[in-house]
């Protein structure tokens, strides 16, 4: 219950209203005092409504703490849960996308209008990831309610609108264009380039599994190469070994006998190039693909080489992650069992493998009707 008293000021005489609010995280009573009322009457409402507040959970005490502050409050924590590259990525999308719309304002005083003429903004834009910023932004006022600093998420109210995608090119390469691609690198990349695109291409191994690859991890009789590591980028490019990206990451990858000879050449002229400029080149530790200075290669090089081959044949573009993708495509049009595939590229989960990997070429689809009617024979 609310006690009102009359205090004295050299501007007059007030009232003020003290009431029991809780308790801490040691169990001492926690009061709320309100001062500068005119009136016993004032005083009065003010107690009530506030007690009605705290009865109901909704009583809140203010505070500054803007969207900024709260979001670094929930970073602290979030870095611990979360890979580097991970961490890089959303720290990318609220510093361009969210924070400029939202930081500076009071998180008790962002409302649900704020927050859809934020994503209206980047509608307009065409960013088509708009959902993917909600969820974003979303989960700094679910901590904001945790810490007790608001009591609503205003994004529980915000509409997504939808925006029409442009038709993107697909992000792999059929046979025919992979065989163009492949066939042009060899006549116009050096070896090393060549020699990593046919591993990707062939293997449906994720390029930063390539780039930590040393030549203790192929093994030639059983035409196999082991991942057990993998390499991430850190702030300003800086490369560091790490664990492979799930359990189901550390594998063996098994891997047909030209691809293994065109590994095995490689190997051949990377230690004449080592010796050259003064590195170990028997050493069993070495890495695969190195870079001029032995050293891992930036993780930004392998889109520029695959656009220097590209143009030159006027394929579309893919990521140095479409060999994967069409490593796992072409697998699925040759037979291989999703099982086998899922095994090879180290899905944890069959689903993913399924959902994700098996993009269906133009080619398939033509051939569909046929396959059936071979298999139903009637």
């Amino acid at each position: 219950m609310a006690s009102i008293s009359k205090y004295k000021t050299k501007k007059g005489d007030f009232y003020r209203i003290q009431l029991y609010v809780g308790k801490d995280a040691n169990g001492k009573r926690i009061t709320k005092t309100v001062r500068g009322f005119k009136t016993k009457r004032e005083a009065k409402m003010a107690a009530d409504k506030l007690s009605a507040e705290i009865a109901s959970g909704n009583f809140l005490e203010k505070t500054d703490l803007t969207f900024s502050d709260v979001y670094e409050h929930w970073l602290d924590t979030y870095k611990l849960t979360v890979r580097e590259h991970t961490l890089m990525c959303v720290e990318s999308h609220f510093r361009t996308h969210i924070l400029p719309a939202l930081g500076n304002t009071p998180i008790q005083k962002i409302t649900a209008r704020q927050c859809q003429t934020m994503v209206n903004d980047l509608a307009q834009n065409n960013l088509t990831a708009i959902k993917n910023y909600a969820i974003q932004a979303s989960r700094i006022f679910e901590f904001a309610i945790s810490m007790d600093y608001i009591n609503k998420n205003p994004f529980d109210k915000v509409i997504i609108p939808k925006i029409k995608k442009a038709p993107k090119p697909p992000k792999f390469y059929t046979r025919d264009e992979l065989e163009l691609f492949l066939d042009t690198a060899q006549k116009m990349c050096p070896p090393k380039i060549y020699t990593l695109f046919r591993l990707l291409a062939f293997s449906g191994m994720r390029i930063g599994e390539a780039f930590a690859l040393t030549w203790d991890d192929v093994d030639l009789a059983s035409e196999s190469i082991a991942i057990n590591k993998t390499v991430t980028y850190a702030k300003k490019g800086k490369a560091t070994i790490s664990e492979p990206k799930t359990q189901a990451s550390k594998r063996t990858v098994y891997i047909d006998k030209k691809t293994l000879f065109i590994l095995q050449q490689w190997q051949k002229i990377q230690r004449i190039k080592l010796l050259e400029i003064g590195f170990n080149a028997n050493s069993p530790q070495q890495l695969v693909f190195a870079n001029s200075n032995n050293s891992f290669i930036s993780g930004i090089v392998p889109r520029y080489w695959i656009n220097e081959v590209r143009k030159k044949i006027d394929l579309h573009p893919i990521s140095p992650h479409g060999f994967r993708h069409t490593y796992a495509t072409l697998a699925i049009q040759s037979g291989i069992n999703p099982k086998e595939l899922q095994a090879q590229l180290g899905h944890s989960n069959i689903q993913t493998t399924l959902q994700i990997y098996t993009a269906i070429t133009d080619e398939q689809r033509i051939a569909t009707p046929d396959k059936f009617t071979s298999f139903v024979n009637f």
